[in-house]
């Protein structure tokens, strides 16, 4: 206390104006800290997704802050990841299809430059014609399957859903593969109950015929394929099991990938494009079901599907 008001009064406007100041240089210094800190990790997002237009995806972001801002990065750095396998994707997707349409073209090319030659026997001209024939129903149903994928990846209503029974469904499918089921003498096992489903017809035709046709393919003469469907708890289950070669662990995760062939020499004997599984896949998603495959090498292999069923008999 001094004796002197008036100094003591100046001495506390000088203490409060010195406390002011230091308030003042620390807040602006808290100020900056944090703006920094808000900043910093900002300007990083607006230079990784510099990087991402550009086809960059090699980002590194930090993502062990707890806040909104680490949140961000964090799904930022999923979303990277995400595009870069989507246009892994995509680029496997144009090479697999150029080269699917270059065999086919090079062979019809081929032997077309050679029917020129008037001089060519007449049964290998018929041969040749017979090739060149085959080659293009290859190139149309890879055209179509094309066509289905794109349908059903870009157009939200391409489904066409009514009722329909499956059971019908399923005697029709195998009534189309009758002539190849006699051919290899192969037995056929049917076990379907009364069940109406809601969804397009026309799609999972596609379904069951891809899935009796591997059956069929992959089972030696004399074999057995089984098909069976039942209902319960809304959920209609559709089985196709062959006691076929089987395929084996390590590739089974991949074979509903698109393009994907268990045996490429195989496969590529039978005109098969490697679409058929992944077709059948997306049109059971497009349904709201699911499609899984279990199988051991030299048993067989068994798909099961199972969709929402509304209405059972």
């Amino acid at each position: 206390m001094r004796p002197d008001a008036e100094v003591q009064f100046g001495e506390l406007r000088i203490f409060f104006a010195v406390l002011i100041g230091v308030i003042i240089l620390f807040s602006l210094w808290f100020m900056l800290i944090t703006v920094f800190h808000v900043v910093k990790p900002i300007t990083r997002l607006t230079e990784a997704t510099l990087k991402i237009s550009k086809g960059r995806y090699d980002i590194k972001l930090y993502t062990a802050r707890r806040d909104e801002i680490g949140q961000l990065a964090s799904h930022f750095m999923t979303m990277s990841r995400e595009l870069e396998r989507t246009n892994r994707a995509r680029q496997e997707f144009v090479a697999n299809v150029s080269h699917e349409i270059e065999s086919p073209l090079t062979s019809i090319q081929g032997f077309a430059h050679a029917l020129k030659d008037g001089a060519l026997p007449e049964p290998q001209r018929l041969e040749y014609l017979s090739i060149i024939d085959e080659e293009s129903r290859r190139l149309s149903v890879l055209s179509k399957q094309l066509l289905t994928l794109s349908s059903l990846d870009y157009e939200e209503h391409a489904l066409q859903k009514r009722s329909f029974d499956l059971r019908a469904q399923l005697r029709q499918v195998m009534q189309i593969m009758e002539w190849h089921l006699t051919e290899k003498e192969l037995a056929v096992r049917l076990h379907v109950a009364d069940i109406t489903l809601e969804g397009d017809p026309n799609l999972l035709y596609q379904v069951w015929m891809n899935l009796v046709t591997n059956a069929v393919k992959y089972t030696p003469a004399g074999g057995t394929i089984s098909i069976a469907a039942r209902a319960d708890d809304h959920t209609c289950t559709v089985t196709v099991t062959d006691n076929g070669e089987g395929i084996p662990a390590e590739q089974l995760p991949m074979i509903f990938d698109r393009f994907y062939k268990v045996d490429q020499a195989r496969t590529r004997d039978s005109n098969s494009s490697g679409l058929g599984l992944a077709i059948a896949q997306k049109i059971i998603q497009a349904h709201n079901g699911t499609i899984e495959a279990a199988s051991t090498v030299g048993e067989g292999t068994t798909f099961k599907v199972s969709l929402p069923c509304h209405n059972t008999d």
